[in-house]
């Protein structure tokens, strides 16, 4: 793997995305709508969706015969949510981009110790649906029964519980229906591999200019002020394009907590949409624009003793929940709570170090907050 600007995609990542992107239940269209309030709808912007919308239809199509499995595995409410395959595949602690097929993707997993397997599946069911939790304190379960018991407790609707335990115990079985559907998903990919390839071309030409010589790492540390003590220079880092959520951006590092040393390269991505009229900052700063709406639910939630103890804490260094809650006398499940409502109104910027989840605040936040406030009393 080449360090720097990739000139393909990871092949599987893509299908699942491919697949991601047919079954959820917000169109392309809608998508194309949320983006364009902040995006120039130039020629390039039209002609991207215009081409995912005929590989969706194409897609649909072409797996008309297993649509019902489709939206079985990889239904949604949006393109960004949990799907059952995220569990089945271990998403996150299992990446496609180290496997070269399905089948070895699922034989990695399949070839599994059971605790090791257990525990992998216990931790990824820890941040199901994008939960926003501490997991520091979380004995992870190195059995069935533990991770049974777990999802009993989870708050989902009674028929997801059953889904999660099904594909779990019978994932072989599973494994055999989703695999072909990804195979058909990448028989997709190799058909429509021309304009993926342009659009790959374009994409690095874009970001060679737009990151001037600076390391990916570097260029969204600027943007995002990850407050991560990772040692720096990092020298070793790739950046991949996405085509299927073409506004996905993130930076993923393998780190010692306790060091701050990065193992390996730096995993960056980058949605191809990205480019002239729509830059990452611009997708930054629509998501933490503020409305009246948002400045007043903003004020609510800091006005809440323990809200702006959590973000006077977090300010200069950042911290755990278990830290948190110490601090301030509140169970780990409270902080939780606190945390949660604080990240989904973007005052909190968080970060995973192992199994840790660290929180901080999101200081461009409190000053689009401040320059609000300005502009409306003052």
């Amino acid at each position: 793997m080449a360090n720097g600007i990739q000139k393909e995609i990871r092949p599987l990542t893509e299908a699942m995305n491919l697949l991601s992107m047919a079954a959820s239940q917000k169109t392309l269209e809608d998508y194309k709508e949320e983006i364009a309030k902040n995006a120039k709808r130039n020629k390039r912007f039209e002609s991207v969706f215009s081409i995912l919308k005929e590989i969706d239809a194409d897609t649909k199509a072409v797996l008309k015969d297993k649509w019902e499995d489709v939206l079985f595995y990889f239904g949604a409410e949006d393109w960004g949510g949990e799907r059952l395959t995220h569990i089945l595949y271990l998403w996150e602690s299992n990446l496609p981009l180290w496997y070269a097929t399905p089948k070895e993707w699922s034989d990695s997993i399949l070839k599994m110790e059971e605790s090791e397997y257990y525990k992998n599946v216990y931790h990824r069911l820890c941040v199901y649906n994008n939960s926003v939790q501490d997991v520091v304190d979380v004995k992870f379960g190195e059995s069935l029964a533990e991770v049974i018991s777990f999802i009993l407790k989870m708050d989902i609707p009674d028929e997801k519980k059953l889904a999660l335990q099904d594909i779990i115990l019978n994932r072989e079985t599973h494994f055999e229906k989703v695999n072909q559907l990804l195979e058909r998903a990448l028989n997709q990919i190799t058909k429509y591999q021309k304009q993926i390839q342009e659009w790959i071309s374009i994409f690095g030409e874009y970001w060679t200019e737009e990151l001037g010589g600076k390391s990916f790492p570097d260029y969204m540390e600027e943007i995002f002020h990850f407050k991560e003590d990772i040692e720096r220079p990092i020298e070793e880092w790739t950046l991949w394009p996405c085509i299927f959520v073409p506004t996905r951006m993130g930076v993923t590092f393998d780190m010692d907590p306790e060091t701050g040393k990065v193992n390996g390269p730096c995993v960056g991505t980058a949605g191809i949409l990205f480019g002239e009229g729509y830059t990452i900052r611009d997708c930054y700063e629509s998501e933490t624009t503020l409305s009246d709406e948002q400045a007043l639910k903003t004020l609510r939630l800091i006005s809440e003793k323990n809200k702006f103890e959590i973000l006077s804490l977090t300010k200069e260094a950042s911290a755990y929940g278990s830290v948190l809650a110490q601090h301030l006398g509140l169970t780990t499940a409270t902080i939780s709570h606190h945390t949660n409502e604080l990240y989904e109104a973007h005052l909190l910027n968080l970060e995973k170090k192992g199994n840790r989840i660290y929180y901080s605040t999101n200081e461009e936040m409190l000053r689009k907050l401040i320059r609000y406030l300005e502009g409306k009393l003052t």
